[in-house]
């Protein structure tokens, strides 16, 4: 008896598992990005800018780093957050979902206690791995 509750026991853990780690790999690259950015950005050390500069250039294209700067000039605030600051509570309720109207765009979304941050990314593959290509801000997709 105790064996196949010992069973049943590992196979839903392996289920629940298998559930919570997305198979699209840009889904999986852009959820490890948001967790670090997140996480990153709710850090007030010296070393933050830093390392948000870092993780912008690993995960983003070129086009996009353009855009971004662009974009920071002209909202204000961070385009990769939609926000100017963020916290690392806002991780549990980010979502990561591939738009059905548009190929290779997903919709990145957390609430920040009072709004839902919305942030519409095309994702590319270059080289081999995904990278974040361009950013929208619109809430229509």
């Amino acid at each position: 008896m105790r064996l196949i509750f010992t069973l049943l026991f590992v196979l839903i853990a392996v289920t629940s598992k298998a559930q919570r780690t997305p198979s699209d790999p840009k889904i999986r690259m852009l959820k490890k990005f948001y967790t670090a950015y997140i996480s990153e950005v709710s850090n007030s050390n010296y070393k933050a800018e830093h390392n948000l500069q870092l993780l912008r250039k690993r995960y983003c294209t070129l086009s996009c780093l353009n855009q971004y700067k662009k974009l920071v000039e002209e909202t204000d605030s961070d385009p990769l957050i939609n926000a100017q600051d963020s916290d690392k509570k806002f991780l549990k309720s980010l979502t990561i979902k591939k738009s059905l109207k548009k190929a290779d765009w997903y919709r990145i979304s957390y609430a920040d206690g009072i709004i839902l941050n919305i942030i519409n990314l095309k994702v590319i593959t270059q080289n081999g791995e995904p990278k974040i290509e361009s950013i929208d801000l619109k809430v229509i997709m």
